[in-house]
């Protein structure tokens, strides 16, 4: 019985030590991989996977769908409040009730904790390389004459999460505008 527990003993040390070896060989592998990345942008100003990307791309050409959805208010009785459309790697969002571009519901919080923060976080990952500045985030506001909202175009929307983010962000400014908007009648 010890001689089985001490050869366990035993075995359990050397897949400690071989777990630690590999690891350190994963870690090493991982950096001479980003060095090799940073060499392939700076002879090629393209990442490696900008140069898979381009050669899939030339094999397959891209549909644009379109669809849309509504947003529903989840303060005002589900009150459809907003349209999502879906455009390749654009949404298009639009409000169903008038908002001012210059409120500082849309202006402070949708657009600069919102959208600028988005923008910022994707113009870092292109200066680190991680994605071309053209596949950055980048968003145009699209306003009456009369300064009042009539949607919001987001390209270069790569991610579900942000999506939900994004619809989240403008049901919630929406609703409190209106609510606002309400109480102040």
């Amino acid at each position: 019985m010890e001689d089985k527990v001490k050869r366990l003993a035993e075995m359990k040390s050397y897949l400690e030590k071989k777990i630690r070896e590999l690891e350190d060989e994963i870690g090493l592998l991982r950096e001479m991989l980003a060095l090799i990345d940073q060499q392939l942008a700076r002879d090629s100003f393209k990442p490696a996977s900008q140069l898979l990307r381009e050669k899939t791309e030339k094999t397959v050409t891209p549909v644009q769908v379109e669809r849309e959805s509504n947003i529903h208010s989840r303060k005002i009785g589900g009150k459809v409040i907003g349209k999502l459309v879906y455009r390749g790697n654009q949404i298009i969002l639009r409000p169903l009730e008038p908002i001012n571009t210059s409120d500082p519901l849309f202006r402070n919080f949708f657009v600069m904790n919102v959208l600028e923060k988005f923008k910022q976080e994707d113009m870092e990952r292109a200066a680190s390389g991680e994605i071309l500045e053209e596949e950055g985030f980048k968003y145009r506001v699209k306003q009456s004459s009369k300064g009042m909202l009539e949607e919001i175009v987001i390209m270069n929307v790569r991610d579900d999460k942000r999506i939900r983010e994004l619809k989240g962000a403008f049901r919630w400014m929406m609703e409190t505008y209106l609510l606002r908007r309400k109480t102040q009648s």
